[in-house]
């Protein structure tokens, strides 16, 4: 074999295995692809987030921005009257869908649950860059709190900035 044939065979050989390379990183893709998007269908089944609050309601801050609330009532059959209301405030960039799965459980459970879209977060309005403080969020909690919850026990559970 001359050497100009022995550099076209190994030219050849080695696009073979490029391709063949690149085909089963492919292949090999596609399956991780699949095996997530079945493991995620599964975890994660359609609509599973989806909830309808028992009341929706806006609550106005102190510097008048309008906050978006929703209460869940529990069944009158599995209400505790010693149980508190449990208030949940979300973390930075989420939203009071965040805690779909913890107001199920706790309606489910018998309690009262209130849930609240931080300033500038989920359905809440935008507030001025100037009222973007954590005392402002204080603030906003106090007013949710006044509005839904005004008497009896009550638990704060927040998460990120919601726990500030």
């Amino acid at each position: 074999m001359s050497p100009r044939q022995a550099n076209t065979a190994l030219g050849l050989g080695l696009g073979l295995a490029a391709a063949g390379a690149a085909t089963a990183a492919g292949i090999a893709a596609d399956r991780l692809t699949k095996s997530r998007k079945k493991a995620l269908s599964t975890l994660t089944p359609r609509g599973s987030y989806d909830h309808t609050p028992d009341k929706e309601l806006v609550v106005v801050a102190t510097d008048g921005v309008p906050l978006h609330v929703e209460v869940d009532e529990p069944d009158p059959v599995a209400a505790h009257p010693d149980h508190p209301t449990v208030v949940f405030s979300h973390g930075y960039t989420l939203s009071l869908k965040s805690w779909v799965l913890q107001r199920r459980a706790l309606v489910q459970a018998g309690y009262r649950v209130v849930l609240w879209d931080q300033r500038s977060h989920g359905q809440s309005e935008h507030g001025s860059r100037e009222s973007s403080t954590i005392d402002q969020l204080g603030r906003d909690l106090h007013s949710v709190i006044a509005e839904t919850a005004p008497e009896g026990r009550l638990v704060l559970v927040g998460h990120s900035m919601g726990g500030m």
